[in-house]
């Protein structure tokens, strides 16, 4: 996933106020990432490429669209 990818979802998920809020997103986002890059530092995810970094990251930001009543 390309860093153009990720805004993209980014930009959609801000419509529907990512569910919960921009805030909860944020720290989803940022703690799922953190324990991607400690475990990828450890050795511990093999064969995961550095891309799947970004499909992680968009995936956490719109992981609460459906709660949101626009959506």
């Amino acid at each position: 996933m390309t860093e153009g990818q990720v805004r993209a979802i980014d930009f959609a998920a801000r419509r529907y106020d990512y569910g919960r809020g921009a805030l909860h997103a944020r720290k989803v986002a940022d703690l799922a990432v953190s324990i991607f890059d400690q475990l990828t530092h450890l050795g511990l995810l093999p064969g995961c490429p550095p891309a799947a970094r970004n499909v992680l990251f968009a995936a956490c930001l719109a992981h609460d669209v459906g709660l949101s009543e626009k959506a």
